[in-house]
C-alpha cells in the first residue's frame, strides 16, 4: 500500500494581505508561514514521509526545503505539473476587488477562490488542473517503493481540483472542501489510478 500526502504550502505574505495568487513566483513565506513550515515537517517525519516533490512556485519551495530539512531526506524534485492554478486576469486580486469583479461577471461569490466557470477564457479549466495534478501525483507514486509515502507540496486551488474530481464533487458546490496552509490530505492509493482519502491534518499554526 502507498500514500500521498497533497500538502499545501505554508502561509505567504499574499496570504497574509488576502489576496489571490496563481502563478506570481515572487511571493515568499512570512514568519508565520516559516513556523508553520517546521511544525509540518516534524509531523511528515513522524509519518516517515521521505520523498518529496514540489511545484516551482517560491513559495512551495521554500516550504519544501524546511520540510526536506526537518525530515532529513534529500530535497524535493521540482514537478511543473504542481504549479498552481492560472486564475488569469483574478491573479492578485485583494479580497474586495475580487468580490467586485465576480459580482460585476455575475458569479456567485459562496467560493470566490474556487469556483470559475468554463467560459473564462483567461482562467485555467478546472479539467486542464486536474489532468495534470492526476499525472504528478501517478509519476510520484510510480517513483517510490512499495510501502513508502510520497509528499507532494502544491496549492490550495490545484489540491482541491484534484480531490474535488477523486471524490466526485461538483466544483461548484460552494466550500466543499478547504485546505489549510501548511497542512496535508492523506490519501490511500489502494489500486492504480485510484486515491481514497486517509488523513486530513490541519496544522495547528494558523
Amino acid at each position: 500500500m502507498k500514500f500521498v500526502y497533497f500538502i499545501r504550502h505554508a502561509r505567504s505574505h499574499a496570504n497574509q494581505q488576502n489576496l489571490l495568487i496563481g502563478r506570481n513566483g515572487e511571493h515568499e513565506l512570512n514568519d508565520l508561514g516559516l513556523r508553520q513550515a517546521a511544525t509540518l515537517g516534524e509531523r511528515l517525519k513522524d509519518q516517515g514521509v521521505r520523498t518529496f516533490r514540489t511545484s516551482p512556485l517560491r513559495r512551495a519551495v521554500q516550504t519544501a526545503h524546511i520540510l526536506t530539512d526537518t525530515v532529513g531526506c534529500p530535497e524535493a524534485l521540482v514537478a511543473e505539473d504542481l504549479i498552481e492554478r492560472d486564475f488569469g486576469s483574478f491573479d492578485g486580486m485583494d479580497r474586495p476587488t475580487l468580490l467586485e469583479t465576480r459580482a460585476g461577471l455575475g458569479l456567485d461569490n459562496q467560493d470566490p477562490t474556487g469556483y470559475f466557470p468554463p467560459d473564462l477564457a483567461d482562467v485555467e479549466p478546472i479539467g486542464d488542473v486536474q489532468v495534470r495534478m492526476t499525472r504528478a501525483w501517478q509519476s510520484a507514486v510510480d517513483s517510490v517503493p512499495a510501502g513508502e509515502s510520497v509528499g507532494l507540496i502544491s496549492h490550495a486551488g490545484t489540491i482541491k481540483a484534484l480531490l474535488y474530481a477523486a471524490l466526485g464533487i461538483d466544483e461548484r458546490h460552494p466550500r466543499a472542501f478547504k485546505v489549510f496552509q501548511a497542512s496535508y490530505v492523506k490519501c490511500k492509493v489502494p489500486e492504480p489510478g485510484r486515491l481514497t482519502v486517509h488523513e486530513i491534518w490541519v496544522n495547528p499554526v494558523q
